[in-house]
């Protein structure tokens, strides 16, 4: 069977058509809605070099050479129509080979992508940043048409290092992980790709970074020692990061009906876990007993566990109080925990949000195994769990043979 009729069955076999002075190759085609069309080619057939304009009528010039010329351009008709697919939708002939498209193209969808869960807004509009940054790059380099099989590592690495000079090594791995994961869907979801580009390139500030460090036990109970003091709030909004490892966001979206307290349960429903999963957690008792005795009597189900009495985030005169109809921002946390850090003089790295890596470090270091760890915290892979126990002190391993 002919290639072309197997690649382009809607297609007719081209020819060379003469009118008059003027030729072009022409193959006619039925489009989407079956209507049948003509596609013309004319290349150079039709250029001074062959034709010139006297006295108001085109004259031929070098009719062997345009016979030769219109032959090569009737093979090269005829080789798209066996190689390469005529879009009837936009007469044009697209590759075979996908990962012969624009790179900017694969860019754009990759935004559309949501492998496990529907992306939030925010992780969209971020990736919509990094693709504006990138396609800024492609036009200053003049290569916006670059495809993707032509997209490789000194490419990468060129890209990379342009942000890193610009701006810092955290936001050049933040690029890193975004096209590494471009990429990978390249590979494995979408199968245009043999390998991965980034597969031999690597995060750089990985051993440079201090955010989020784990606390030692004396930080920590120094840290817990100074909240309490400070704003009792704040002490029970740490102590529960720290036994449930949610994130900020998730504890303080937390409601009175959340709340199991025959069975010192505490649930976290799918709309405020940011991997969109239903999570559960199992509080100490002595936790249980201080906030039942903080339970206001006129407790509505719908009261924020961090609440307060003022609707607006930017209350002047904030009351706060456990059970209220409000949530308080997490603002007001961020500014505690600085009073905190410089009555300790905290050294730098040491956060909020170090109280979750604090616990994730510490089941680590008690044999969890990481997809135990993943199941408690929510996340969907075990890939994100290094940032979270890089701190982590683990048994040594022995070798094999000293058993």
């Amino acid at each position: 069977m002919d290639i072309g009729k197997q690649i382009n069955p809607h297609c007719e076999t081209p020819a060379l058509v003469e009118e008059g002075a003027r030729w072009y190759i022409r193959f006619k085609y039925r489009d989407h809605e079956g209507k049948r069309k003509a596609k013309k080619v004319t290349g150079e057939l039709n250029n001074d070099k062959y034709v010139r304009l006297v006295n108001g009528r085109y004259v031929e010039e070098n009719k062997k050479a345009r016979k030769k010329a219109a032959s090569d351009s009737l093979d090269e008709v005829k080789l798209l129509l066996c190689t390469k697919y005529f879009n009837a939708a936009i007469g044009k002939f697209e590759s075979l080979d996908k990962s012969e498209t624009k790179f900017v193209d694969y860019l754009d969808k990759y935004l559309c992508h949501t492998p496990s869960k529907e992306r939030r807004a925010s992780t969209t509009k971020l990736y919509t940043s990094y693709n504006n940054i990138i396609k800024q790059y492609l036009k200053h380099n003049k290569t916006e048409a670059i495809t993707l099989k032509e997209v490789d590592r000194e490419f990468i690495e060129r890209f990379l290092n342009k942000v890193r000079s610009e701006h810092s090594a955290s936001q050049r791995d933040n690029y890193y992980v975004y096209l590494n994961g471009v990429f990978k869907y390249c590979v494995d979801d979408l199968e245009v790709l043999d390998k991965n580009p980034l597969r031999k390139l690597h995060k750089i500030n990985k051993k440079e970074t201090q955010s989020n460090r784990r606390y030692d036990n004396e930080t920590l109970d120094l840290v817990l020692a100074e909240s309490r003091n400070l704003d009792v709030y704040f002490w029970l909004f740490l102590r529960l990061m720290l036994y449930s490892l949610r994130r900020p966001s998730e504890l303080l979206k937390i409601q009175y009906k959340d709340f199991n307290f025959k069975k010192g349960i505490l649930s976290f429903d799918s709309s405020i876990i940011k991997t969109n999963k239903k999570l559960y957690t199992e509080l100490k008792p002595e936790f249980l007993m201080e906030l039942k005795a903080l339970i206001p009597a006129d407790v509505q189900p719908s009261d924020y566990l961090f609440g307060s009495f003022q609707e607006s985030a930017k209350a002047s005169h904030r009351t706060k109080a456990l059970f209220a109809p409000y949530t308080t921002p997490f603002h007001h946390f961020q500014d505690k925990f600085k009073t905190i850090s410089k009555r300790l003089q905290l050294p730098k790295g040491f956060t909020i949000y170090s109280m979750k890596h604090t616990s994730a470090s510490q089941l680590k270091e008690l044999g969890w195994s990481d997809d135990d760890i993943i199941t408690y915290t929510g996340h969907t892979n075990t890939s994100i769990l290094g940032r979270y126990t890089r701190e982590a002190i683990l048994p040594r391993r022995e070798d094999p043979r000293t058993f």
